[in-house]
């Protein structure tokens, strides 16, 4: 199992921007606990399995997509044991034959039970355009 973020939910943060980047699936998956919830961005449906999440991000690195993200913000708080990181992010995809900068915004629950932060929910949706 990849090595996971330790000190700080701000880490799992950046690992997961990382690892959405490089299209490191086993890295990104490794950040999600065994029985989180995934609202993505993309998707029609909410996916509650390991193996939803799994093909999710399957199909968000398929090369034709070129996806990647760069976080444009961030606000965390704490309740305990969970950490809740709300924020935005800047998405770019190949969308339609052409390569696009979609705003999007996020809200990430992170849970300690144990050494590690782990991701137990995921909600993610495009930015509403102001006009």
């Amino acid at each position: 199992m990849p090595e996971q973020p330790t000190d700080d939910p701000r880490a799992v943060l950046s690992a997961w921007i990382a690892a959405f980047n490089a299209k490191d699936l086993d890295q990104i998956c490794s950040l999600y606990a065994a029985d989180a919830i995934l609202w993505g961005t993309f998707s029609s449906s909410l996916i509650v399995s390991a193996q939803g999440v799994r093909e999710y991000f399957a199909r968000a690195f398929e090369p034709v997509l070129d996806a990647s993200a760069e976080l444009q913000g961030l606000q965390l708080q704490f309740s305990g044991s969970v950490a809740i990181a709300s924020g935005a992010y800047l998405l770019h995809a190949n969308t339609a034959g052409n390569r696009r900068s979609l705003p999007a915004r996020f809200t990430f629950v992170l849970a300690r039970p144990g050494a590690f932060w782990s991701i137990v929910n995921h909600h993610s949706s495009l930015t509403p355009s102001q006009t």
